[in-house]
């Protein structure tokens, strides 16, 4: 049987004027992805470097079902430079929230409303 191309999940960016930290906050809603007592129902793979970044998250739907999703969301150019060692991600019910640490402080919005977001890479794996 032929493994299923990867689901690409809902996503929304959120670029916080005047957070002292100079993040920008990407939302990735992911249906069943839960967390309890501090565990994830997933494997999750996060990659990010100075312009790019990607989240790999993998799961079985029901135990012993058998069925997996993969969930796959690649950004190929990122508005500019962040700063990998502190970026970060962190689960909730239903989503996984990226932090990008931005190199410099400005806004990305205009970018990001003009743009349509962030630039996706397509191209399979």
């Amino acid at each position: 049987m032929a493994e299923a191309d990867p689901i690409l999940p809902f996503v929304d960016t959120r670029d916080h004027q005047g957070d002292p930290d100079h993040y920008l906050e990407v939302l990735v809603t992911i249906e069943n992805l839960k967390k309890c007592c501090g565990k994830v129902n997933a494997c999750i793979d996060f990659q990010v470097t100075e312009r790019s970044f990607s989240l790999g998250v993998e799961f079985s739907t029901l135990k012993g079902s058998g069925e997996v999703r993969k969930y796959l969301y690649k950004v190929k150019r990122l508005p500019a430079n962040i700063v990998p060692d502190k970026s970060s991600y962190k689960v909730k019910k239903g989503q996984v929230v990226i932090k990008l640490r931005k190199a410099v402080p400005e806004s990305w919005i205009g970018y990001l409303d003009r743009g349509g977001g962030l630039e996706q890479d397509t191209e399979a794996s």
